[in-house]
């Protein structure tokens, strides 16, 4: 079991997450290369659920994706049949990402501050 912030990553039960003050989150194995379209364009969706939450800071995602991606990398034998262009998939999921998460800015104590009324 490897570590990432909040994130876990089993190789037999997938990606946990345990946000404070909120439930655990968990992404199953079977559910890591699930994909989301935004535009014409398609995402990995895990990523993008977590960030519109409100738990979800610039450190959080950026732990998460770390966790993801090497889950992706660790579990490559376990993929889906279908061929997907990953780097370009990653890219779009990254900007999308920091699109979402940036009603965040970091205070003079270096804490994430969500900005209220903000989009």
């Amino acid at each position: 079991m490897l570590r990432f912030g909040i994130w876990e990553f089993d190789e037999k039960k997938g990606l946990t997450g345990r946000p404070a003050n909120f439930p655990e989150v968990h992404v199953r194995l079977d559910n890591l290369w699930d994909l989301a379209k935004t535009g014409n364009a398609q995402v990995w969706k895990w990523p993008l659920q977590f960030a519109r939450t409100p738990w979800c800071t610039p450190a959080i995602a950026n732990d998460f994706n770390k966790a993801f991606f090497y889950a992706q990398s660790k579990l490559r034998k376990i993929r889906p049949k279908k061929s997907f262009e990953d780097f370009e998939i990653k890219m779009r999921t990254i900007q999308s990402q920091t699109e979402l998460l940036n009603d965040y800015f970091c205070s003079l104590d270096g804490e994430s501050i969500w900005i209220a009324g903000k989009s």
